[in-house]
């Protein structure tokens, strides 16, 4: 992927990322509260959807991702290692 497709994507898992830190200090930590320390968590490190990962806008992500026929930055290595 280009550097400023990478950019673009990092900067919208950040946009639509919700601070859930006030409702998840109250669980028992886990992995989805950064093992009780929720503050801890880092919006550039989320998943897609609200940092927690959203698999149906996701899916629905790829899917218009394979109907438009591309993905805006993407580089292929056509080059495949020891040939």
């Amino acid at each position: 992927m280009s550097a400023q497709a990478e950019e673009r994507w990092t900067q919208t898992i950040v946009d639509f990322y919700a601070d859930g830190s006030s409702v998840l200090s109250a669980c028992t930590p886990s992995r989805i509260n950064n093992e009780g320390n929720p503050q801890g968590m880092n919006p550039r490190s989320g998943n897609y959807g609200r940092g927690l990962g959203d698999y149906f806008a996701y899916r629905e992500l790829l899917k218009k991702w394979l109907a438009d026929g591309e993905c805006e930055g993407l580089e292929l290595d056509t080059q495949i290692a020891g040939s």
